[in-house]
């Protein structure tokens, strides 16, 4: 069958302050040397609460609960990100989150991080290489900050949030990497960056295989590029950003990090969207606390309005708090982390889901202790994990995908293995499996650019049944 066709334009979206917002995303190319960041807020007043610290060059700043000092406990831990040309001061010195977390003690207090994303680096590893903003965070970042501070140092006492940049890098960051926290806020988040386009609902799971195919070699994926860290003063202001590549070349990659896209991947965890609409609620507003475009929630209304509809699709439940007037300023980023805040303390503790589902462009990703690695040959495009358990899986994609499961099974043990070879398969030390699974050809062209054919894909039901004796 073939799959949906990936671009339909909707005459609702063609408003002033949305084309604004999208001339931001596809600002001016690569970028150059920029050795006076236009990202200029200054570090707040020192306060016994505020720690400063830096990682590879970049600075963070670090907001602790009262009474961190004297208590000995361990705390969970918010990621707070900043928005375009602003910095890891901004939240500190632009909102009232000091004093909002002051009073919290006991299940309502939390660490909160506020990290440098670049002025413009848009919280993602740009495709020529130069900026791993994505994996500086991801980590880095988090393991340096649950080394140094006494966090809680799981999925389920993890959250990330943020304010337009920061809002996509929030929701982008939870979808992508669902096994690191376990809730997100979108404030004004430019939730679809591939609007006019219709969210992506995936490749239809139609006519599934249930037998093994003849799957290609084992392959244990494609070579990493070398980890370098961002540099802050290349990633964006006025010598523009190329966080996700050209728009129509690299089309599959704008979709491998829109929210809208990515919803399905966060099934399990607490998700909030907010915006208003961009007309101001007094006179003032549009000088409290400004930010590049302040008119542009009518833009991230319309995408959060986009990505709670692919939720609802998706069967993913999101609060969502579109409250009318308000403008893109962090006045109203700071009302929103109000709301937030006690959605994402009730979801700490929260268990993982028992099965999960992921959707990735990624030729090889890790999740919830999973591996997967697809065919060499194959374009870039989506693959589609599905019902993921100790009983199996399903996959939709081209190509051979060599997939290593997470520690199911004793090491040793023999498993039964249906949909994918070999038929018989033995945990190795860290009881895991390698599995050969067929999803026919690998297609040539990437999925969602102008020359892209729309071929079928393959659908293979897996099961894996531990053997006796």
């Amino acid at each position: 069958m073939p799959r949906p066709r990936a671009r339909t334009t909707r005459s609702r979206r063609s408003i002033p302050a949305l084309a604004a917002l999208l001339y931001v995303l596809a600002a001016a190319g690569p970028a150059a040397a920029n050795p006076s960041s236009c990202a200029t807020d200054q570090p707040p007043a020192p306060s016994p609460r505020i720690v400063h610290g830096s990682l590879g060059g970049l600075a963070y700043n670090v907001l602790l609960p009262t009474g961190y000092a004297s208590s000995g406990r361990r705390y969970p831990v918010l990621y707070l990100l900043h928005a375009l040309q602003y910095n890891e001061n901004t939240w500190l010195a632009l909102t009232d989150v000091e004093e909002l977390t002051a009073p919290f003690t006991g299940r309502q207090a939390a660490i909160v991080v506020m990290p440098d994303g670049g002025p413009g680096g848009w919280y993602t590893n740009w495709p020529d290489g130069t900026e791993q903003w994505e994996r500086y965070h991801m980590r880095h970042l988090i393991p340096a900050i649950d080394q140094r501070f006494r966090t809680i140092a799981d999925r389920a006492h993890r959250a990330v949030a943020g304010f337009s940049m920061g809002g996509i890098g929030a929701l982008a960051y939870a979808a992508r990497h669902p096994d690191l926290f376990v809730a997100t806020g979108g404030f004004s988040a430019l939730a679809h960056i591939t609007i006019p386009e219709d969210a992506y609902r995936g490749a239809p799971a139609s006519s599934p295989r249930t037998d093994a195919g003849s799957p290609g070699p084992r392959s244990a994926g494609r070579p990493r590029p070398p980890y370098r860290t961002p540099d802050d003063a290349k990633s964006g202001c006025d010598n523009g950003s190329n966080q996700w590549g050209d728009r129509n070349s690299d089309a599959t990659n704008w979709h491998g990090h829109n929210p809208t896209d990515l919803v399905s991947n966060l099934r399990g965890a607490t998700v909030y969207v907010a915006s208003g609409n961009g007309t101001p609620c007094d006179p003032l507003d549009p000088v409290d606390r400004p930010t590049i475009i302040e008119p542009g929630d009518a833009g991230t209304l319309v995408m959060s309005q986009d990505f709670a509809a692919a939720a609802e699709n998706a069967h993913v439940p999101v609060t969502t708090d579109f409250y009318g007037c308000g403008v893109h300023t962090m006045r109203y980023a700071e009302r929103d982390l109000h709301r937030f805040w006690p959605l994402m303390t009730k979801a700490f503790g929260s268990r993982a889901p028992a099965a999960f589902d992921y959707r990735s462009t990624e030729p090889d990703f890790w999740v919830w202790g999973w591996a997967f690695h697809a065919d060499t040959q194959r374009a870039p495009e989506f693959l589609e994990v599905r019902g993921v358990s100790k009983n199996g899986f399903t996959l939709t994609g081209s190509g051979t995908e060599n997939v290593v499961t997470g520690r199911l099974f004793a090491p040793g043990r023999r498993v039964a293995v249906t949909g994918a070879l070999p038929a018989v398969a033995r945990a190795g030390r860290k009881g895991r499996l390698r599995l050969r699974v067929d999803l026919g050809p690998a297609h040539t062209e990437k999925q969602f650019t102008p020359t892209d054919s729309h071929p079928d894909f393959v659908t293979r039901i897996v099961r894996l049944r531990p053997l006796h004796g």
